[in-house]
C-alpha cells in the first residue's frame, strides 16, 4: 500500500482511504458499518464485521474484505493489506484511528454506572485517556481513582478493560466493577438571529419586564394593569413582519458580543430610554377608540386611515392619554414596541415619535387605565 496526500474527508459518511482518495461505501454497507461501531463502543461481542465485495484501483473487479472495528481498518481477506476507515457523522469524526495511531472521536463523552444505578461522566482528563485508548485499540488501562499514595500498593487503582467496556477499582479489601459506556456529545445549539430576536421580544414583553418599562414612563400616580397581547406568537404575520424588520437594522450586531443572558436586560435597559441610540427598541404609546383596541392587537396599525405621514406615539403614557376616547374611566391605551432606525421614524418633539412603516411596529400589549393622576 501506497498512500498518497490528500485532503481528509470532512463532509458526514463512512469513508476507506484508497491509494490515493478517500471515498465512501455505499449507503446501507455505510449503515452496517455506523450500527456495529456503536454497538462495539457500547460493550457489543463483534470485533470484526465481513463487508461486500468493493472494487478499486487496485481491484477493478472487486474483492472481499472485513472490518475491524476496533481498529476502523478495512482488511483484505486474500492479502492481509489494511485500509484506514473513518466515520464522520454530522461533520464530527467519531471513535476511529487514523492510521497513525492519532486518536479521533473527542466527540464522545465517558460515564461510568455507579452502585444506584446512576450514570456519571469520568473527569475530562481520564476521558481524554479512556478515549485515547479505546482509538488505539483494545487492551487494559491503567489509571489512579486520585486516592492513591505513594507506595500505597493496590489501593485507588483504576483498571480499564477497553474490550468489555468495564471499570475496576481496587478498594483495599476488594475490586469493584463498574460498567462503563461511551456517548455522543450532543452537537451545541447554534440559535438563528430570528430566534434570538423572538426570545428577546418574548423577555420583553413578559409581564414582569413591560410593568416596569411602563412604570418608568408613567407618573406614579397613574394606575393601571396590563393585557398581553394573545395574538403574538411564534409565526404570526406581526411577530414575523417585526422580527424581519430588527434584522434589517442589524439590531443584533450592536450587541454582538453580548452573552445571552445579557442580551435582554440590556434591550430592556432601553425600553424607557428615548434618548438610545439608533438602532433600538422603545416603548412607545397609542391612544385610540376604544372600538379600536382589539383590531390593532390583531392586524397592527392600518396605514389607509392616516391623517398624515406615519402612525404618531406618545412616548409616555401621559402624551397618549388625550387620544383615548370614550373619556371615560377607565381607559384603554395601546403599548407598542417600535424600533428607532433612521430612515424610518422621526422625533419632532421629545414627546412623539412617528413611524412611517408599520413593520416597525409591534402592539405587545393593552393597559388598562383606573386612575391618570393629571
Amino acid at each position: 500500500m501506497c498512500l498518497q496526500p490528500c485532503a481528509d474527508p470532512t463532509t458526514s459518511g463512512v469513508w476507506w482511504r484508497d491509494d490515493t482518495r478517500w471515498s465512501t461505501y455505499n449507503e446501507a454497507m455505510s449503515a452496517t458499518i455506523k450500527n456495529a461501531k456503536q454497538q462495539r463502543v457500547h460493550g457489543g461481542p463483534t470485533g470484526s464485521i465481513n463487508l461486500e465485495v468493493i472494487s478499486s484501483p487496485a481491484h477493478p473487479f472487486g474483492t472481499q474484505y472485513s472490518l475491524n472495528l476496533d481498529t476502523m481498518e478495512q482488511i483484505n481477506i486474500r492479502t492481509g493489506m489494511r485500509r484506514p476507515v473513518r466515520i464522520i457523522d454530522a461533520g464530527v469524526p467519531l471513535l476511529t484511528n487514523d492510521g497513525q495511531n492519532r486518536p479521533q472521536g473527542l466527540n464522545l463523552l465517558v460515564h461510568r454506572r455507579e452502585e444506584d444505578g446512576r450514570w456519571v461522566a469520568f473527569d475530562p482528563d481520564q476521558s481524554r485517556r479512556i478515549i485515547q485508548a479505546a482509538a488505539a485499540g483494545p487492551g487494559i488501562l491503567r489509571m489512579s481513582d486520585g486516592s492513591r499514595q505513594a507506595g500505597g500498593g493496590a489501593e485507588g487503582m483504576v483498571l480499564i478493560f477497553l474490550s468489555a467496556m468495564e471499570q475496576w477499582i481496587f478498594t483495599g479489601s476488594r475490586w469493584v466493577k463498574k460498567e462503563i459506556r461511551f456517548e455522543l456529545k450532543s452537537p451545541p445549539v447554534v440559535k438563528t438571529s430570528r430566534q434570538v430576536l423572538f426570545e428577546t421580544f418574548e423577555h420583553l414583553r413578559s409581564e414582569t419586564v413591560i410593568s416596569e418599562a411602563i412604570r418608568k414612563k408613567a407618573r406614579p400616580s397613574v394606575v393601571f394593569t396590563t393585557r398581553s397581547n394573545p395574538y403574538l406568537k411564534s409565526g404570526s404575520v406581526l411577530y414575523e413582519r417585526f422580527i424581519t424588520a430588527a434584522e434589517s437594522v442589524k439590531l443584533l450586531e450592536t450587541k454582538q458580543d453580548s452573552a445571552p443572558e445579557d442580551l435582554t436586560r440590556s434591550f430592556a435597559n432601553v425600553l424607557a430610554d428615548i434618548n438610545a441610540a439608533c438602532p433600538a427598541v422603545e416603548l412607545v404609546f397609542h391612544g385610540t377608540n376604544v372600538a379600536n383596541v382589539e383590531s390593532i392587537l390583531q392586524k397592527g396599525m392600518d396605514p389607509t386611515r392616516r391623517r398624515s405621514g406615519g402612525d404618531y406615539f406618545g412616548r409616555t403614557v401621559l402624551d397618549s392619554l388625550r387620544y383615548c376616547t370614550p373619556a371615560t374611566c377607565p381607559r384603554k391605551m395601546l403599548a407598542f414596541f417600535v424600533l428607532k432606525a433612521t430612515s424610518w421614524y422621526r422625533s419632532s418633539l421629545t414627546s412623539v415619535i412617528v413611524v412611517q412603516s408599520v413593520q416597525f411596529e409591534l402592539p405587545v400589549a393593552e393597559l388598562i387605565l383606573s386612575s391618570f393622576g393629571q
